[in-house]
Protein backbone atom coordinates (compact mmCIF):
# COMPACT_ATOMS: atom_id res chain seq x y z
CA UNK A 1 0.00 0.00 0.00
CA UNK A 2 1.19 3.53 -0.84
CA UNK A 3 -0.28 6.45 1.09
CA UNK A 4 0.62 9.94 -0.10
CA UNK A 5 0.70 11.84 3.18
CA UNK A 6 0.57 15.36 1.69
CA UNK A 7 -1.68 15.99 -1.29
CA UNK A 8 -3.80 18.93 -2.39
CA UNK A 9 -5.98 17.75 -5.28
CA UNK A 10 -7.49 19.98 -8.00
CA UNK A 11 -10.80 20.27 -6.21
CA UNK A 12 -12.92 22.84 -4.38
CA UNK A 13 -11.10 25.56 -2.48
CA UNK A 14 -7.69 24.39 -3.66
CA UNK A 15 -8.57 25.86 -7.06
CA UNK A 16 -9.48 29.28 -5.61
CA UNK A 17 -6.42 31.53 -6.17
CA UNK A 18 -7.42 33.68 -3.19
CA UNK A 19 -7.06 30.65 -0.92
CA UNK A 20 -4.35 28.60 -2.59
CA UNK A 21 -1.83 29.70 -5.23
CA UNK A 22 -0.51 26.21 -5.97
CA UNK A 23 -2.66 25.76 -9.07
CA UNK A 24 -1.45 28.98 -10.69
CA UNK A 25 0.84 27.55 -13.38
CA UNK A 26 3.73 30.00 -13.07
CA UNK A 27 3.74 29.68 -9.28
CA UNK A 28 3.78 25.91 -9.05
CA UNK A 29 6.21 25.53 -11.96
CA UNK A 30 8.69 27.95 -10.43
CA UNK A 31 8.41 26.36 -7.00
CA UNK A 32 8.74 22.83 -8.35
CA UNK A 33 11.98 23.69 -10.16
CA UNK A 34 13.53 24.68 -6.83
CA UNK A 35 13.24 21.03 -5.83
CA UNK A 36 14.35 19.60 -9.17
CA UNK A 37 10.91 18.08 -9.68
CA UNK A 38 8.17 18.20 -12.32
CA UNK A 39 4.62 19.53 -12.17
CA UNK A 40 1.99 16.87 -12.96
CA UNK A 41 -0.29 17.41 -15.98
CA UNK A 42 -3.40 17.12 -13.80
CA UNK A 43 -2.26 20.18 -11.83
CA UNK A 44 -1.71 22.29 -14.93
CA UNK A 45 -5.07 21.16 -16.37
CA UNK A 46 -6.83 21.33 -12.97
CA UNK A 47 -8.41 17.99 -13.76
CA UNK A 48 -9.56 15.71 -10.92
CA UNK A 49 -10.11 12.76 -13.25
CA UNK A 50 -6.54 13.01 -14.46
CA UNK A 51 -5.36 13.33 -10.85
CA UNK A 52 -6.98 9.96 -10.03
CA UNK A 53 -5.39 8.44 -13.14
CA UNK A 54 -1.99 9.70 -11.98
CA UNK A 55 -2.63 8.15 -8.56
CA UNK A 56 -3.31 4.82 -10.25
CA UNK A 57 -0.26 5.06 -12.51
CA UNK A 58 1.96 5.86 -9.52
CA UNK A 59 0.45 3.04 -7.45
CA UNK A 60 -0.89 5.44 -4.81
CA UNK A 61 -3.79 3.86 -2.95
CA UNK A 62 -4.80 6.80 -0.76
CA UNK A 63 -4.16 10.54 -0.78
CA UNK A 64 -4.06 12.43 2.52
CA UNK A 65 -5.78 15.78 1.96
CA UNK A 66 -5.28 18.51 4.61
CA UNK A 67 -7.49 21.60 4.64
CA UNK A 68 -5.75 24.89 5.39
CA UNK A 69 -7.79 26.88 7.90
CA UNK A 70 -5.85 30.08 8.56
CA UNK A 71 -8.13 33.07 9.13
CA UNK A 72 -6.22 36.08 7.83
CA UNK A 73 -3.05 34.03 7.84
CA UNK A 74 0.08 34.02 5.72
CA UNK A 75 -1.70 32.22 2.93
CA UNK A 76 -3.70 35.35 2.21
CA UNK A 77 -1.39 38.14 3.33
CA UNK A 78 -4.46 39.79 4.81
CA UNK A 79 -6.34 40.19 8.06
CA UNK A 80 -9.53 39.03 6.37
CA UNK A 81 -11.06 35.70 7.30
CA UNK A 82 -10.12 33.74 4.20
CA UNK A 83 -9.86 30.00 4.70
CA UNK A 84 -10.73 26.78 2.96
CA UNK A 85 -13.92 24.87 3.55
CA UNK A 86 -13.75 21.64 5.53
CA UNK A 87 -16.93 20.59 3.72
CA UNK A 88 -14.70 20.00 0.68
CA UNK A 89 -13.53 16.88 2.52
CA UNK A 90 -17.11 15.64 2.76
CA UNK A 91 -17.58 16.18 -0.96
CA UNK A 92 -14.28 14.43 -1.76
CA UNK A 93 -15.28 11.43 0.33
CA UNK A 94 -18.72 11.29 -1.29
CA UNK A 95 -17.24 11.26 -4.78
CA UNK A 96 -14.01 9.32 -4.34
CA UNK A 97 -14.58 7.19 -1.26
CA UNK A 98 -11.63 5.57 0.42
CA UNK A 99 -9.10 6.99 -2.04
CA UNK A 100 -9.14 10.10 0.18
CA UNK A 101 -8.05 10.49 3.79
CA UNK A 102 -9.50 13.81 4.93
CA UNK A 103 -7.64 15.96 7.44
CA UNK A 104 -9.71 18.74 9.00
CA UNK A 105 -8.32 22.25 9.32
CA UNK A 106 -8.47 23.75 12.82
CA UNK A 107 -9.31 27.37 13.64
CA UNK A 108 -6.51 28.30 16.02
CA UNK A 109 -8.26 31.54 16.93
CA UNK A 110 -11.26 29.60 18.27
CA UNK A 111 -10.54 26.37 20.14
CA UNK A 112 -14.21 25.73 20.90
CA UNK A 113 -15.11 25.93 17.21
CA UNK A 114 -12.24 23.58 16.41
CA UNK A 115 -13.47 21.04 18.94
CA UNK A 116 -16.89 21.21 17.27
CA UNK A 117 -15.16 20.54 13.94
CA UNK A 118 -13.48 17.45 15.37
CA UNK A 119 -16.87 16.17 16.49
CA UNK A 120 -18.55 16.90 13.14
CA UNK A 121 -15.92 15.84 10.63
CA UNK A 122 -13.95 13.14 12.44
CA UNK A 123 -15.93 11.56 15.27
CA UNK A 124 -19.22 11.77 13.37
CA UNK A 125 -17.85 12.10 9.85
CA UNK A 126 -15.53 10.42 7.34
CA UNK A 127 -12.28 12.21 8.17
CA UNK A 128 -9.36 10.59 9.98
CA UNK A 129 -7.32 13.41 11.52
CA UNK A 130 -6.96 17.16 12.06
CA UNK A 131 -4.25 19.64 11.15
CA UNK A 132 -2.94 22.67 13.02
CA UNK A 133 -0.67 25.28 11.40
CA UNK A 134 0.42 27.69 14.15
CA UNK A 135 2.74 29.69 11.90
CA UNK A 136 -0.07 30.43 9.44
CA UNK A 137 -2.26 32.09 12.03
CA UNK A 138 -2.97 35.83 11.60
CA UNK A 139 -0.82 36.36 14.70
CA UNK A 140 1.68 33.53 14.12
CA UNK A 141 2.64 31.40 17.08
CA UNK A 142 4.59 28.27 17.98
CA UNK A 143 3.25 24.72 18.33
CA UNK A 144 3.38 24.71 22.14
CA UNK A 145 1.33 27.90 22.51
CA UNK A 146 -1.05 27.12 25.37
CA UNK A 147 -4.00 28.55 23.45
CA UNK A 148 -3.83 25.46 21.20
CA UNK A 149 -3.73 22.99 24.08
CA UNK A 150 -7.52 22.45 24.30
CA UNK A 151 -7.41 21.12 20.72
CA UNK A 152 -4.52 18.80 21.55
CA UNK A 153 -6.29 17.63 24.69
CA UNK A 154 -9.50 16.81 22.81
CA UNK A 155 -7.59 14.94 20.10
CA UNK A 156 -5.75 12.92 22.72
CA UNK A 157 -8.96 12.15 24.60
CA UNK A 158 -10.76 11.01 21.44
CA UNK A 159 -7.73 9.27 19.87
CA UNK A 160 -7.72 11.59 16.86
CA UNK A 161 -4.32 11.78 15.07
CA UNK A 162 -2.83 15.24 14.61
CA UNK A 163 -0.92 16.68 11.68
CA UNK A 164 1.23 19.58 12.80
CA UNK A 165 2.42 21.69 9.89
CA UNK A 166 5.82 22.96 10.96
CA UNK A 167 8.65 23.49 8.50
CA UNK A 168 9.60 25.24 5.31
CA UNK A 169 7.34 28.18 4.46
CA UNK A 170 4.71 27.58 7.14
CA UNK A 171 5.75 30.52 9.34
CA UNK A 172 7.22 34.01 8.89
CA UNK A 173 10.54 32.89 10.39
CA UNK A 174 12.24 29.56 10.99
CA UNK A 175 12.40 30.43 14.68
CA UNK A 176 8.72 29.37 14.87
CA UNK A 177 9.66 25.92 13.57
CA UNK A 178 12.10 24.71 16.22
CA UNK A 179 11.59 21.03 17.12
CA UNK A 180 11.82 21.82 20.83
CA UNK A 181 8.25 23.16 20.61
CA UNK A 182 7.05 19.88 19.14
CA UNK A 183 8.95 17.96 21.80
CA UNK A 184 7.08 19.97 24.43
CA UNK A 185 3.70 19.11 22.90
CA UNK A 186 4.64 15.44 22.56
CA UNK A 187 5.67 15.33 26.21
CA UNK A 188 2.55 17.09 27.43
CA UNK A 189 0.28 14.82 25.34
CA UNK A 190 2.08 11.46 25.25
CA UNK A 191 -0.94 9.56 23.89
CA UNK A 192 -1.49 11.96 20.98
CA UNK A 193 -0.16 10.77 17.62
CA UNK A 194 1.64 13.68 15.96
CA UNK A 195 2.88 13.82 12.36
CA UNK A 196 5.08 16.83 11.61
CA UNK A 197 4.40 18.10 8.08
CA UNK A 198 7.49 19.44 6.26
CA UNK A 199 9.38 17.77 9.15
CA UNK A 200 10.47 21.06 10.79
CA UNK A 201 12.84 21.85 7.90
CA UNK A 202 15.51 23.26 8.15
CA UNK A 203 15.88 21.76 11.65
CA UNK A 204 16.51 18.29 10.20
CA UNK A 205 18.83 16.72 12.76
CA UNK A 206 16.86 18.10 15.68
CA UNK A 207 13.46 16.83 14.53
CA UNK A 208 14.95 13.42 13.75
CA UNK A 209 16.11 13.26 17.36
CA UNK A 210 12.66 14.29 18.63
CA UNK A 211 10.98 11.58 16.53
CA UNK A 212 13.46 9.01 17.84
CA UNK A 213 12.99 10.10 21.44
CA UNK A 214 9.19 10.55 21.45
CA UNK A 215 7.14 7.42 20.66
CA UNK A 216 4.20 9.51 19.46
CA UNK A 217 6.04 11.71 16.92
CA UNK A 218 6.29 10.92 13.19
CA UNK A 219 7.82 13.12 10.48
CA UNK A 220 6.70 13.79 6.92
CA UNK A 221 9.59 15.50 5.09
CA UNK A 222 7.62 15.45 1.81
CA UNK A 223 9.20 18.18 -0.38
CA UNK A 224 12.24 18.50 1.84
CA UNK A 225 13.45 15.00 1.09
CA UNK A 226 13.72 16.15 -2.53
CA UNK A 227 17.00 17.71 -3.64
CA UNK A 228 17.36 20.39 -0.97
CA UNK A 229 19.91 20.99 1.81
CA UNK A 230 19.14 18.47 4.53
CA UNK A 231 17.40 15.98 2.23
CA UNK A 232 20.19 13.42 2.64
CA UNK A 233 19.74 13.59 6.41
CA UNK A 234 16.02 12.86 6.11
CA UNK A 235 16.93 9.88 3.93
CA UNK A 236 19.45 8.72 6.54
CA UNK A 237 16.77 8.98 9.21
CA UNK A 238 14.43 6.87 7.09
CA UNK A 239 17.09 4.31 6.25
CA UNK A 240 18.46 3.61 9.72
CA UNK A 241 17.58 5.98 12.56
CA UNK A 242 13.77 6.05 12.50
CA UNK A 243 12.49 3.95 9.54
CA UNK A 244 9.23 3.35 11.44
CA UNK A 245 8.59 7.09 11.86
CA UNK A 246 9.11 8.60 8.37
CA UNK A 247 6.06 9.19 6.14
CA UNK A 248 6.09 9.62 2.37
CA UNK A 249 4.43 12.70 0.90
CA UNK A 250 4.58 14.00 -2.66
CA UNK A 251 3.37 17.51 -1.80
CA UNK A 252 1.25 17.34 -4.96
CA UNK A 253 0.75 19.55 -7.00
CA UNK A 254 4.34 20.76 -6.53
CA UNK A 255 5.60 17.34 -7.65
CA UNK A 256 4.19 14.50 -9.69
CA UNK A 257 3.38 11.54 -7.46
CA UNK A 258 5.26 9.04 -9.63
CA UNK A 259 8.37 11.21 -9.66
CA UNK A 260 8.27 11.71 -5.89
CA UNK A 261 7.96 7.94 -5.39
CA UNK A 262 10.82 7.28 -7.80
CA UNK A 263 13.04 9.69 -5.90
CA UNK A 264 12.19 8.07 -2.57
CA UNK A 265 12.93 4.63 -4.01
CA UNK A 266 16.32 5.87 -5.21
CA UNK A 267 17.50 7.06 -1.78
CA UNK A 268 15.71 4.76 0.69
CA UNK A 269 16.70 1.14 1.26
CA UNK A 270 14.55 -1.62 -0.17
CA UNK A 271 14.25 -3.14 3.30
CA UNK A 272 12.33 -0.14 4.63
CA UNK A 273 10.79 1.53 1.58
CA UNK A 274 7.39 -0.14 2.00
CA UNK A 275 7.16 1.19 5.55
CA UNK A 276 8.01 4.73 4.43
CA UNK A 277 5.67 4.67 1.43
CA UNK A 278 2.64 3.39 3.27
CA UNK A 279 2.91 1.07 6.24
CA UNK A 280 3.91 3.81 8.67
CA UNK A 281 1.03 6.02 7.57
CA UNK A 282 -1.43 3.14 7.85
CA UNK A 283 -0.27 2.59 11.42
CA UNK A 284 -0.49 6.32 12.16
CA UNK A 285 -4.12 6.44 11.03
CA UNK A 286 -4.98 3.08 12.54
CA UNK A 287 -5.98 1.60 9.18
Amino acid sequence: MIIDFRCRPPFGGFLDPQLCDLFIAENVTGFSKRFGMTVPPSALQKDMGLFLKEMDEAGVDKAVVPIRFSPGGLATGSSRDLHMDNDDLIRLHERYGDRIIGVVGMDLLNADASIDMIEKYVLHGPCKAVIVEPGFRFNPTVPDDRSIYPIYAHCQKEHVPLLLSCGGFTAPSHRYLKPEYIENVAGDFPDLKIAVGHAAWPWVTEISHVAFKCPNVYISPDLYLMNVPGSRDYAAAANYWIPEKVLFGSAYPVTAMKDAIALHRSVIREEVIDDVLGNNAARFFGL
